[in-house]
């Protein structure tokens, strides 16, 4: 049985309130099989559990000489995301209705602190802008979609729990079909935090690049984005970590 699966099955059952069954795996099915299933008001979501709790990038940087750089990368966090997606994609009791959710358990106390920002920056494809507009006014955003990004890839795929100790984020898919109905589950209200670029947007916290451009070709996101803002010459701000131990 995977203790993780049953973990979050018991948070959502008695702590959400939602009924949740665990998948029983087919013989006939040599590919794994999602872990639950949650079913209410005649929905039903299909939820695959994995894990990615080490850090291994973080801790080779506080080993490291002091003054050694890291630009972080989430590229074998993405790797989880996406076999927990081909389970979900290629289950073979999958209804065409089915939505579709993964829980991904990215942090551990004492363990990492940035696999769940990195989790999140590919599911969006995030970069922070900053620059100023066309009339002077400064600004410093988050980007969602700037780059190539898993929702954006995946647009059956509905949501992405990312849960790291204490923070559970509930990050929703704008272009899933499903998408207006699942900003109506009551149960979101239960999560630390839930991230919805296009509401996000709305209120004038993010950017949002909702085109149909190549997220490869940069220049091109940038000149839809400056267009549909105004922006002047916006910059793309990135950070790196550097080993800096404090003296004793």
């Amino acid at each position: 049985m995977d203790t993780d699966a049953e973990m979050i099955q018991s948070i959502l059952r008695d702590v959400i309130g939602l009924n949740v069954s665990m998948i029983t795996p087919s013989s006939e099915y040599k590919s794994p099989d999602p872990d639950l299933l949650i079913e209410f008001a005649g929905v039903r979501i299909l939820t695959e559990v994995k894990r990615k709790t080490d850090d291994r990038q973080f801790r080779d940087l506080l080993d490291g000489e002091k003054g050694a750089t890291l630009q972080y990368s989430g590229a074998r966090t993405e790797e989880r995301v996406k076999n927990a997606w081909r389970q979900i994609r290629d289950y073979p009791n999958r209804r065409s209705s089915d939505s579709t959710l993964i829980w991904l358990i990215a942090g551990q106390r004492d363990a990492t602190i940035l696999t769940a920002k990195a989790a999140i920056a590919r599911l969006y494809g995030v970069e922070t802008l900053e620059g100023y507009t066309e009339t002077d006014d400064y600004y410093s955003k988050p980007c969602y979609f700037f780059y190539e990004s898993l929702l954006f890839k995946y647009n059956n795929l509905d949501a992405v729990v990312v849960h790291s100790c204490d923070d559970v984020t509930f990050c929703l898919n704008p272009y899933s079909s499903r998408y207006a109905a699942w900003k109506t589950y009551p149960f979101l209200s239960a999560f630390s935090a839930v991230i919805d670029p296009v509401a996000e947007e709305s209120m004038g916290a993010a950017l949002f690049a909702d085109c149909d451009t190549d997220r490869r070709n940069t220049n091109q996101v940038v000149g839809y984005l400056r267009q549909k803002y105004q922006l002047h010459r916006p910059t793309i701000t990135q950070f790196v970590l550097v080993n800096m131990p404090v003296e004793p």
